[in-house]
């Protein structure tokens, strides 16, 4: 009798336990899940500040541009030939390829920032402005800014500015 009431004992046990797995499972399946969504969320977040390092970049590379071609028509630059103020058009239109012999260093510039403000549309909303700062000194000190549309920013928009001496 004694057999009989153990195996009856361990009988109850296990069917008490049955159902015990399953609930592990399903509490493994809802902690993966909140692993899976943390996850998610991590690349959403590596893939908007990858392109916010894209568009920071692609400004820079655009105040790389306008101060090279300002260096190359430096006189007209130093006496205000460059000076631009941020506005969404540009009214001004040139087209100087720089080797005719009809293109003077204003048409130069006219045209130098024609296609710069053409190259910044690369940039959502892109806008810049170059200003000269003549109380620096005998050289003067320009301060390009280029700003622009920027989703992953919590302004809304970001902005480079770069101070440099030609």
């Amino acid at each position: 009798m004694k057999s009989r009431n153990s195996n009856s004992l361990s009988n109850r046990m296990t069917s008490r336990q049955q159902g015990f797995t399953l609930l592990e499972v399903m509490v493994a399946l809802v902690i993966f899940s909140i692993g899976l969504l943390g996850l998610a969320d991590l690349q959403i977040k590596a893939v908007d500040y990858n392109n916010g390092a894209y568009q920071r970049s692609q400004a820079s590379f655009l105040i790389s541009d306008i101060m090279d071609r300002m260096r190359a028509n430096k006189d007209t630059a130093l006496n205000g030939g460059y000076d631009l103020t941020s506005s969404k058009s540009y009214s001004q239109s040139a087209s100087c390829d720089g080797t005719s012999a009809n293109c003077q260093p204003g048409t130069q510039a006219i045209a130098d920032l024609s296609e710069w403000k053409q190259a910044l549309k690369v940039l959502p909303g892109g806008d810049g402005s170059i200003t000269r700062n003549t109380n620096s000194g005998p050289i003067p000190v320009f301060i390009v800014k280029v700003t622009w549309n920027d989703k992953y920013s919590s302004k809304g928009t970001s902005s480079l500015t770069i101070k440099s001496e030609l």
